[in-house]
């Protein structure tokens, strides 16, 4: 077992996620199904905060590792989150 406790998410962050995943979702072949990225603008408007909270709700999921951006300017994107390896090392 990984020695990193995954936190819950509060009801803004589980919104803020779900609106990233389903708009920049891609299939298991890694081809594209929705936007390429969400603007934080775009998902302010849509959990009903400031860009600047929308921000500090979006760092704090990309420090979970379940959204990212693909430069310091592009949008947000759902990551595939790592799993850890649960095979022991010999």
């Amino acid at each position: 077992l990984a020695d990193a406790v995954l936190q819950p998410m509060n009801d803004q962050e589980a919104a803020a996620w779900s609106y990233v995943r389903e708009l920049t979702l891609e299939n298991p072949n890694g081809a594209l199904i929705g936007k390429t990225s969400v603007s934080t603008n775009q998902v302010a408007a849509h959990v009903g905060l400031s860009p600047a909270r929308t921000r500090e709700l979006l760092g704090s999921l990309e420090r979970r590792g379940l959204v990212g951006r693909r430069g310091q300017r592009s949008g947000w994107l759902a990551t595939s989150p790592r799993m850890p390896d649960s095979t022991p090392e010999l």
